[in-house]
């Protein structure tokens, strides 16, 4: 053992590794932080608004929605940091014409105490793209996502077969239209969800031409094809040269159910219903190879359901309705066929919006006992819904000549590929090319006063209690349901039902929160990605220069190391210390330390070693696994980390002070070098005796030769040396 009178350390001589490969070590580990950029793992997400999300239009031509994200390891704005948004305007085909609102910050709202933002945005029709970018001081700018949004036309569907859609494969292959090119601003959820009682977490995609069968989809209930939607896309995009109108389609249809099915199970949603057409229970167990989750409440089950959640998030213009074809072959009635008609609109009013509007089409055709049928009884049933002696306001026509379409499928009752384009005419424009049956009829869908998106929650996040890694997320506003999932899970998947929930801030799970008013409308919040960090404390600027840091212990009771310098007369260098994932204390590399090579050779590591000397009172001494670590200052990678599991009050090694007023502390020991440095706590001491035990058995002691001066603060008292 030796004492240096200017340090106030003991050193006992031992095996370590030699100092060469620790350089080396660290020489590598330099580098390989320059080559990854991995200086900083800050990143930037959009959450909200889904890209790909187009909102209905409101009758001002414009949609106000949130734009809101996270960013993981952040800066304070006390230390320069800035967040700032910028919109572009898109072609119909994807393509950036103008920038709409170039980089601001103006009226972003950042919570510096977790990283999530918002922003309230309005935008008039368009097809944008929309990036957001943090700024620092450290980290230089970082961009997020850039996503697609648009304000433009929701649109739903709904009947039979010719509104869903029939397989197009065997004899029916090639059978939706090819439009020779795709438009970037067209857009569906690729999903299937017919016959389910919840959907998928919504992905929107754009429509994209495939003549083969379930390969493009439109959910809820368009599992077979786009049938004659991207071309009625097209058509609404077209229609307007003055400005980009995108699309978005959804498809509640279902083949074969006649107007009774639709009446009784909007009457009845545990009830189930017969298909006149095929003679089975609608979205029965077996039916097909779609998985159904039971037949209670279709078909009209999936309209309700698609209204709520995705007319909930986005609005709609309203509902285009094709059906008829099976009350030809029941023989249903005008009065009968008119008085469930209206009550079907009538529950999606109840249900949805009291002023949602409807596109219905006068259709009756099919192929029965090979034979093509009409019903003029049906067609007025029909009309009568479109007249002022309904009453029902918010209506128009959509397909008013189909049954004069002769383009068809060898069934001679679904539409072919030219049909489905004359049927695309007829729903834009009100007539289709080549027919003889009359003038434009119609045409007006986009004259339908729209439900407009109005449910905008905002999502409060708060880092609680950190020592045991807790974070409560609050819902703003008040809603009628609260349905937190995990993962993107499907609202079936819900785990918690409250407006406000605590979990455990560790992980990767992502969080969200499906909220609903009194109709079951729904709208989802921004994205909370675990871990959610605090803000990287930086204190003050970081030294410049080159540094090589080295750990050397990291317990329950004391952290330390060096930090060598490349230049010795340059800056000291700078630690964090970390504890899972927050940034805990600072610590400066300027205590002189001895570190020991091979054969008991020694170096002198002069002012650039730390020591952190955990308080007994340190948050993370609770009992429970903690990881904790140490970074160069602002770098966001360890250099050293250790798994601890610190008991409550755990103050350190312990001793037997007798009367001693003063204290020796352990400030190094290697396990794998068995070199232990020690430190005497004291003031203004003269003459005292020291000792260094294992259990009772002293294992070294001595005096002090002359008086010192601490002024390493309030450290736990004297050690008791552990093995070896």
């Amino acid at each position: 053992m030796k004492y240096s009178s200017n340090t106030g350390l003991f050193n006992r001589k031992c095996l370590s590794h030699f100092f060469v490969i620790e350089f080396l070590f660290f020489f590598l580990l330099i580098f390989w932080l320059s080559a990854n950029n991995t200086f900083s793992q800050t990143s930037v997400k959009i959450s909200l608004p889904l890209d790909r999300t187009v909102f209905q239009q409101s009758t001002a031509n414009n949609a106000t929605f949130q734009l809101a994200g996270q960013i993981n390891y952040y800066y304070p704005s006390s230390m320069g940091s800035t967040l700032e948004y910028q919109i572009e305007s898109l072609s119909r085909t994807g393509e950036v014409i103008a920038t709409t609102q170039s980089w601001t910050g103006t009226g972003i709202n950042y919570a510096t105490s977790s990283g999530f933002f918002n922003k309230t945005l309005t935008l008039s029709t368009g097809w944008y793209r929309i990036s957001v970018r943090y700024n620092t001081n450290y980290s230089g700018s970082i961009k997020s996502n850039a996503i697609k949004v648009g304000v433009g036309e929701v649109l739903f569907a709904a009947g039979q077969s010719n509104a869903q859609g029939v397989e197009m494969g065997g004899s029916n292959k090639g059978g939706i239209p090819d439009l020779k090119g795709n438009y970037d601003c067209i857009n569906a959820v690729n999903q299937n969800c017919w016959c389910k009682q919840t959907y998928d977490f919504p992905i929107f995609k754009q429509m994209e031409y495939s003549a083969e069968d379930k390969v493009s989809r439109i959910a809820p209930n368009g599992n077979q094809t786009l049938w004659c939607y991207q071309a009625l896309g097209k058509q609404i995009v077209d229609k307007n040269t003055n400005v980009v109108t995108p699309v978005v389609f959804f498809n509640a249809g279902s083949g074969g159910t006649g107007i009774d099915n639709w009446s009784t199970s909007a009457g009845n949603p545990n009830g189930t219903t017969i298909n006149p057409l095929g003679g089975y229970q609608n979205c029965q167990s077996n039916f097909a190879d779609w998985n159904s989750e039971g037949p209670q409440g279709h078909p009209y089950r999936g309209l309700k359901t698609g209204l709520n959640y995705y007319g909930g998030m986005l609005g709609t213009r309203g509902v285009i309705w094709h059906q008829g074809e099976s009350d030809t072959k029941e023989n249903t009635s005008e009065v009968s066929y008119r008085d469930k008609f209206r009550a079907v609109i009538q529950q999606t009013r109840n249900d949805f919006n009291s002023n949602l509007g409807w596109a219905i089409s006068r259709v009756s055709r099919l192929q029965y006992n090979e034979n093509i049928i009409t019903s003029d009884a049906v067609k007025r049933g029909q009309a009568y819904i479109n007249s002022s002696a309904s009453s029902l306001s918010n209506i128009t026509w959509g397909g008013y000549y189909s049954d004069e379409i002769a383009d068809r499928l060898p069934d001679n009752t679904h539409f072919n590929a030219s049909g489905l384009l004359k049927l695309a005419e007829l729903y834009a424009t009100g007539n289709f090319a080549g027919n003889t049956a009359g003038g434009n009829q119609g045409g007006a869908i986009l004259s339908l006063t729209p439900v407009e998106f109005n449910n905008r929650p905002s999502l409060a996040v708060n880092v609680t209690r950190p020592n045991t890694g807790e974070i409560t997320m609050t819902v703003s506003g008040s809603h009628n349901g609260y349905k937190w999932v995990k993962n993107e899970g499907k609202i079936s998947e819900a785990i918690y039902f409250t407006q406000g929930i605590t979990v455990n801030n560790d992980g990767t799970d992502k969080w969200r929160c499906y909220v609903s008013d009194n109709k079951g409308n729904v709208a989802i919040t921004q994205e909370v990605a675990l871990p959610v960090r605090e803000a990287i404390v930086v204190g003050t600027e970081c030294p410049s220069g080159t540094f090589r840091p080295s750990s050397d212990k990291i317990t329950c009771d004391e952290i330390s190391g060096w930090v060598f310098r490349d230049n010795a007369n340059g800056p000291y260098g700078v630690v964090d210390v970390y504890v899972d994932g927050y940034k805990k204390n600072t610590i400066t590399a300027n205590l002189s330390k001895y570190y020991y090579g091979e054969g008991g050779s020694r170096g002198f590591a002069s002012n650039e070693g730390y020591i952190y000397n955990v308080p007994a009172n340190a948050s993370w001494r609770d009992g429970v696994n903690h990881t904790v670590s140490v970074r160069q200052c602002n770098y966001n990678v360890d250099f050293a980390s250790a798994s601890l599991n610190c008991p409550t009050n755990s103050g350190g090694p312990s001793c037997d002070n007798g009367a001693s007023p003063f204290s020796m502390t352990s400030v190094n020991y290697n396990s794998s070098s068995r070199c232990v440095e020690y430190q005497f706590n004291a003031n203004n001491l003269s003459n005292a005796n020291w000792s260094i035990k294992q259990g009772n058995t002293t294992l070294y002691s001595g005096s002090l030769p002359q008086p010192i001066t601490s002024n390493t603060g309030t450290v736990n008292c004297g050690v008791t040396l552990a093995s070896g």
